[in-house]
């Protein structure tokens, strides 16, 4: 795998009317206008809660590389294994737009493009690429990689600050190049404009301006909700840091003077403020102190911080459950694990996977495609009793299914360590109920398992 390139690019074109094009809107009719930039100074809290849940799961499923083989065609350029009945369906999802038959898929064992996203000291690795991109389409809607060919191999595909990009416009409104302001340390100040062709953009579509070249994440869809939950933590912080009192009014009863006002100001702020916070004030006057403003149970605080947490979590997809942990039983959470993975997780990696192939593996070769593995079981019990019966069926070996359970290797010397079929043995040819993805339905269980 060929070495990713620096940053690189022409010098950027004078400021265009599409300048601010990234200031995305929100609210009613007093608009107030969000930044890119702005939305990721919410990436806190409960958001970030979101995001990182989704990202983590997102780039911990399984994907496969499969190609569709023509009617009688052998394939002699990859190294091949036949893919189980009960996975065809699904993969063939993927090629729904190519009309191809699910028993000709065969998944990839070995290819330039696995190796390439096994990353390395400056290319990400493909969990890496999942998670950025998942956590740029969730928190501003977009996410660009710099994507680089020699050779028609693909030698870089590095994530820019995807809030530092400007996308240019044509008169449809799709993007015919990107300026690019870097923030990070030493890039400060940088101005590279890429041509579209060196952009691979994701984006989450929406209805709205633009909608040809710019997404729109759920954090904008709740930005007040999550702004309103970081004023929370902000008003939280400097109450406590004022020994949780609200503003007051010092009432020195009487005429005082210029100069007792100024005196009596003084004292409250050295008595109060800073590590003098919550000293008492001792004044020779008849001194009157009386609150200002709410208090947290006047604002109802507690229950305005429940909602906008249910807010945020309902727009991202996040079971409440997994967002804190607090499922009173097994049954409970592995409902709400299902219900995530099925309606959050699973069609934004479906989403992200597409483009990826357009872009990506498909130029490598049209019927090649890379995608994910939805047969994961979450419930421990069944997911054992289904792993014991491949196991006994010998379509794995005892190591894999102990893995497959969270359990280490027993060794060779446990009869363990079984090779893998080889090419073109039992079922390569896609009949159906005799191939899995693993093992040849020939191949037997070790003895006195």
């Amino acid at each position: 795998m060929g070495k990713s390139s620096r940053l690189s690019g022409r010098k950027a074109a004078p400021a265009t009317s599409v300048e601010q094009f990234f200031r995305l809107v929100s609210g009613d009719a007093a608009r107030e206008n969000w930044s890119s930039a702005d939305l990721m100074s919410l990436y806190t809290a409960f958001a970030a809660v979101a995001v990182d849940r989704i990202c983590q799961t997102a780039s911990g499923i399984k994907t496969y590389l499969y190609y569709a083989r023509r009617p009688g065609q052998e394939i002699r350029a990859y190294t091949t294994r036949p893919v189980a009945k009960s996975a065809r369906a699904h993969v063939a999802g993927g090629y729904a737009r190519l009309g191809i038959k699910a028993a000709d898929i065969v998944e990839i064992e070995e290819h330039p493009l696995l190796e390439f996203l096994k990353g390395d000291d400056v290319q990400p690795g493909w969990r890496d690429i999942v998670s950025l991109s998942t956590a740029y389409e969730l928190l501003i809607g977009n996410a660009y990689f710099l994507t680089e060919w020699d050779a028609g191999l693909l030698t870089s595909f590095l994530p820019l600050q995807s809030e530092c990009i400007n996308p240019v416009v044509d008169s449809r409104g799709a993007a015919t190049s990107y300026v690019y302001r870097p923030t990070g340390t030493g890039q400060s100040g940088q101005e590279i404009t890429y041509p579209a062709s060196a952009i691979t953009a994701f984006r989450l579509a929406s209805p709205g301006p633009n909608l040809l070249s710019v997404g729109r994440g759920p954090l904008e869809k709740v930005v007040r909700n999550a702004d309103l939950y970081d004023r929370y933590d902000r008003f939280e912080s400097r109450l406590l840091g004022n020994n949780a009192r609200p503003d007051f009014i010092l009432n020195y009863k009487g005429n005082p003077s210029e100069t007792e006002k100024r005196a009596v100001s003084r004292m409250a702020a050295k008595a109060f403020g800073g590590v003098n916070s919550g000293k008492p004030l001792i004044s020779g006057g008849d001194l009157d102190v009386k609150e200002l403003g709410f208090s947290p149970r006047e604002l109802q605080y507690d229950k305005g911080r429940s909602w906008m947490m249910k807010v945020i979590l309902a727009e991202f997809g996040l079971p409440e459950s997994i967002a804190l942990l607090n499922d009173a039983n097994r049954a409970s959470a592995t409902v709400a694990l299902q219900q995530f993975r099925s309606l959050t997780v699973n069609p934004l990696l479906g989403m992200f996977l597409e483009k990826f192939n357009r872009a990506v593996v498909q130029k490598y070769d049209p019927r090649l495609i890379y995608w994910y593995d939805d047969s994961e079981i979450f419930d421990p019990v069944e997911k054992a009793a289904a792993v014991t019966a491949e196991f006994t069926a010998g379509i794995i070996t005892r190591d894999e299914a102990r893995a497959e359970l969270g359990y280490g290797a027993m060794g060779s010397a446990s009869g363990v360590g079984d090779e893998p079929a080889e090419d073109g043995e039992d079922g390569e040819d896609g009949e159906d109920g005799e191939v899995s993805t693993r093992r040849s339905s020939d191949e037997k269980p070790p003895e006195g398992v």
